[in-house]
């Protein structure tokens, strides 16, 4: 019997109507604004003509040249960890073959050519994300534009 009755009182403990949101007082129409806000308990704040423009700020067009930088300089990189890490493993390829033996290194050996190929993947992993940035902002830049452009603002263009 106990078992049943847990899960009433639960459901009437979280039930309890939530509390309303504050709500101001109508404003008559008889008071000035200035009144309305002293009784209304609302804060204004005067901004000084000429100091505040109204509106939606053009778009800045995406920098591509700086995407562009980005994108090159991680080509490099995993280009360069790509080639050393091919020097590293056709030495130790030739090696093997002069020795005519299975090829053999040190544990340093490998340790440095994990390394070169962690810098081949952080090179491959920049490029990537500077791409995708590059996508990503060109896509921002030509939804701004749309907004920007829209039948709002161009009829309320920005006022000083």
């Amino acid at each position: 019997m106990g078992v049943r009755i847990l899960p009433v009182v639960l459901l009437a403990a979280f039930s309890a109507p939530a509390a309303e949101p504050a709500t101001f007082p109508p404003w008559d129409g008889q008071e000035t604004i200035e009144q309305y806000a002293r009784r209304a308990k609302l804060e204004l704040v005067l901004i000084p003509a000429g100091k505040f423009i109204m509106g939606t700020p053009e778009p800045t067009p995406v920098d591509e040249d700086g995407y562009r930088k980005k994108i090159v300089t991680g080509q490099a990189v995993l280009g360069a960890g790509a080639g050393a890490l091919l020097v590293l493993l056709g030495a130790v390829v030739i090696r093997a073959i002069r020795r005519r033996q299975r090829p053999q290194y040190s544990l340093a050996y490998l340790v440095v050519m994990v390394l070169v190929a962690g810098v081949g993947v952080l090179g491959g992993t920049h490029w990537w994300h500077s791409a995708r940035a590059l996508l990503e902002a060109k896509a921002e830049y030509q939804a701004a534009l749309a907004r920007y452009g829209g039948p709002l603002t161009t009829r309320n263009p920005p006022t000083r």
